[in-house]
């Protein structure tokens, strides 16, 4: 779980800072506060970890679209970033690994450089940082100098005999350990290249860092396209689903027969367990539409296609309608229902009430609730919202209340709270409503 993030460089994100809590985080603020900022700096930063800088520059658009103007008009750019994280429970990766003590907590540290005379964009220096219950801190760090930026870079291990090394190596057998790493990690495990994320090697090598590396990845937003999430699917699909939505029926076919599917929230499950998730699904359709009794999706041998389709009951009579005639806002029910029960611990989703209706509104976070309530993992949730009908559904401490000042975004949580609640317990008003009347105020207003 996620708790802090800091961000110096990234656009508007200026010695910014946010905390995050469990459960649902509900993003608001006026038009150009630097919301949707905060949203793409956490789909960089998923971007880095899984697929390099280079990649999570690309998905922004390019240098000039990721720097602040103030660094991007100097002659080196960089950007600084740090992500922390706790567990909720006690962690093993199997019943076949000891880790010989429980993982606490994790923070990853990076700075990016861009740098005109080569030029060239890496990153400069990066650290990861493990805690675990009664051991010294496990770190890894990396830095590349200006003449390294276009070769490879050198890891440094702070503990070569730290104990959670011999116990957490996912490529050796515990007869192949000792005590010291330099019988363990091969020479190619310090060599890497200057826009890799440490990550990269922390994946393919220890069990621990799934934790951190499950919750940062999946901070990739969600933006689903009806138009998209509407369209069949290969029979090729391996059941993936992508943030736009595509992908949906591959996906819907395979939970519905009990496939596995390309997520790993869902890789362990055996054929009940998914198709007992592909149920949930079409029960949370129920309660946006009572009429709604199946979700079926077709193969079309001719065409090699699955073909997705939604089955009314009116009585006696029972419709089976293709996704292609369905409102824009049932599909994006049904692709958000079914990306949010395929999400591992964490969802960020932009404007969920684009093509909802305020029922469906007030539905999708009693879903967010639900879900969040009832995972062992505790999933979180960022959502950017300029929905009322939605902020009526919310408690004051769920809003993180964004401002730009000088062209700087602030977050904060909300201040008086305790005077909100009362509010809300005394009045028939919802959190929408005093927002809009501007009695909602964060922590950093010290006119207040």
């Amino acid at each position: 779980m996620i708790t802090d993030i800091k961000v110096d460089g990234f656009r508007s994100l200026l010695n910014f800072s946010a905390e995050l809590h469990p459960g649902v985080n509900i993003v608001v603020g006026p038009n150009g506060s630097g919301k949707t900022n905060f949203i793409e700096f956490l789909n960089f930063a998923a971007k880095i970890v899984s697929d390099g800088v280079n990649a999570a520059i690309s998905h922004t658009e390019g240098a000039g679209s990721t720097f602040s103007r103030e660094a991007f008009g100097r002659e080196t750019a960089t950007l600084d970033f740090s992500i922390s994280g706790v567990t909720t429970s006690s962690f093993t990766p199997s019943n076949k690994h000891d880790l010989s003590g429980v993982l606490l907590d994790y923070q990853w540290s990076c700075k990016i450089v861009y740098d005109r005379r080569i030029p060239a964009i890496y990153i400069a220096s990066e650290t990861v940082k493990f805690t675990f219950e009664g051991k010294r801190p496990f770190i890894l760090r990396r830095s590349t100098s200006r003449s390294e930026a276009l070769k490879s870079a050198r890891i440094n291990l702070n503990a070569a005999r730290h104990p959670i090394l011999k116990d957490s190596l996912s490529f050796r057998s515990s007869r192949e350990k000792s005590d010291g790493s330099e019988h363990v990690l091969p020479d190619r495990f310090y060599v890497i290249d200057s826009g890799t994320s440490i990550f990269s090697k922390l994946y393919e090598n220890f069990y621990f860092s799934d934790i951190a590396f499950s919750d940062i990845t999946s901070l990739k937003s969600i933006n689903i396209d009806p138009a998209i999430a509407r369209r069949p699917s290969s029979v090729t699909s391996k059941g993936e689903i992508l943030s736009n939505g595509s992908g949906l029926a591959g996906v819907l076919y395979r939970l519905r027969r009990g496939d596995p599917i390309l997520i790993t929230f869902l890789a362990d499950r055996d054929r009940d367990q998914t198709k007992a998730i592909f149920s949930s699904i079409v029960s949370w359709c129920r309660e946006i539409n009572p009429s709604i009794e199946d979700i079926d999706v077709s193969l079309d041998f001719t065409e090699a296609l699955l073909k997705p389709n939604l089955l009314y009951c009116d009585g006696d009579k029972r419709t089976n309608y293709p996704f292609s005639r369905l409102s824009d806002g049932t599909v994006k029910w049904i692709a958000l229902t079914t990306m949010l029960f395929a999400q591992s611990t964490y969802a960020t989703i932009e404007e969920p009430e684009n093509f909802l209706h305020p029922l469906m509104q007030v539905t999708f976070i009693k879903l967010c609730r639900e879900l969040s309530a009832r995972s062992v993992n505790k999933i979180q949730m960022v959502i950017s919202t300029h929905s009322l009908t939605i902020l009526d559904q919310c408690t004051p401490d769920e809003l993180m209340l964004f401002e730009n000042i000088e062209g700087a975004t602030i977050c904060s949580r909300v201040a008086n709270a305790d005077s909100l609640n009362k509010k809300l317990d005394e009045s028939r008003f919802g959190l929408g409503y005093l927002y809009r009347s501007g009695v909602v105020y964060g922590t950093h207003d010290s006119d207040r």
